[in-house]
């Protein structure tokens, strides 16, 4: 899961996770109790992002032989976990269609943050 975390962050920070609900985002639980709670939309995927780019995943089968879930987490720099969740792949790919339609939302109300390229 890559993103222009950079250039989209001020929008991405300002969402709760209740306004991103109310606008077609699914609702991603922690896995367990002790798991922090992310402040808002922006921290949520900076969490996942993370698990992802350190490879903090586990992959849940389906009764079909396609992979049904992940499990994303994520870790302080001591290796003690801070954060996580099991995801759906349904879930997964709401999650990954909302950032792209709020992407290109920011884009066309000309609020890019993003940096010209040489």
């Amino acid at each position: 899961m890559a993103h222009p975390w950079e250039a989209m962050r001020p929008q991405l920070e300002e969402m709760t996770l209740a306004e991103a609900d109310s606008r077609g985002w699914p609702i991603i639980e922690k896995e367990r109790e002790q798991d922090r709670d992310p402040a808002n939309l922006g921290d949520l995927i900076r969490l996942m992002r993370n698990g992802l780019a350190h490879g903090n995943i586990d992959f849940f089968p389906g009764g079909d032989g396609r992979i049904a879930a992940l499990r994303i987490w994520n870790a302080s720099p001591n290796g003690v976990r801070t954060w996580g969740a099991v995801v759906s792949t349904a879930d997964l790919r709401t999650f990954l269609f909302a950032f792209a339609a709020l992407i290109e939302e920011v884009h066309a109300e000309g609020q890019w943050q993003g940096r010209e390229r040489a």
